[in-house]
């Protein structure tokens, strides 16, 4: 399972090199982390790829997902 620490290690790297936004992919076995990132860290991404997510997110990743995604398209 992809847990919210692995997003925040993500986050710590960007750090690291001075990386304050970023385009985000993530394929196969590295998507759920990406959505993960995506969700709990929106204000650093400038866009999300996630190609064949597969099962290893859980519902409640999902609909954390969802609901920011809805909150940027409100806010504008």
């Amino acid at each position: 399972m992809i847990r919210a620490a692995s997003a925040d290690d993500i986050a710590t790297v960007m750090d690291a090199v001075g990386l304050p936004r970023a385009q985000i992919m993530g394929s196969g076995a590295t998507a759920p982390g990406a959505v993960v990132f995506a969700a709990a860290h929106p204000d650093r991404v400038d866009g999300l790829v996630a190609n064949r997510v597969s099962h290893k997110l859980r519902q409640e990743e999902i609909d954390d997902f969802v609901g920011r995604i809805g909150e940027r398209i409100d806010a504008g």
